[in-house]
């Protein structure tokens, strides 16, 4: 396993759902060919990053499977991972391609995007 690079954020991810073989890690590898995926039709499905230690984020970059597909989508952050606060809302964008969302300063333990539509993230960072 080794140790994590010294400028690593810890967090933990989860999912409403995974495809095979396009696990919830996969997301965050930093490989440009990898992805995480939901699995199934059922919708709403969300990917949700919890923080070792609280952030202060400015804002999130989502790059999607596809830069051609608008993938409709709400980014909460939380204390708690029980209260949530929309930090930005793009559920009724048609807009193709990758998500570059900027908000307030906001202190977060948890971050969540929710798709209500196709969910299938290759990358996200969020901005410190």
């Amino acid at each position: 396993r080794g140790e994590p690079p010294a400028n690593a954020t810890l967090v933990t991810a989860t999912a409403s759902s995974v495809q095979p073989d396009n696990w919830i890690w996969k997301a965050l590898d930093g490989a440009p060919d990898t992805r995480w995926c939901a699995e199934g039709p059922s919708f709403p499905q969300w990917y949700q990053l919890e923080f070792d230690e609280p952030q202060k984020l400015t804002g999130v970059k989502i790059v999607w499977e596809s830069g051609n597909n608008a993938y409709r989508h709400v980014i909460e952050g939380s204390a708690d991972g029980k209260q949530w606060t929309v930090l930005s809302d793009a559920k009724d964008s048609d807009k193709p391609g990758d998500t570059s969302a900027e908000f307030a300063l906001t202190e977060v333990k948890f971050l969540k995007i929710t798709c209500s539509g196709t969910c299938s993230l290759r990358s996200l960072r969020s901005r410190l």
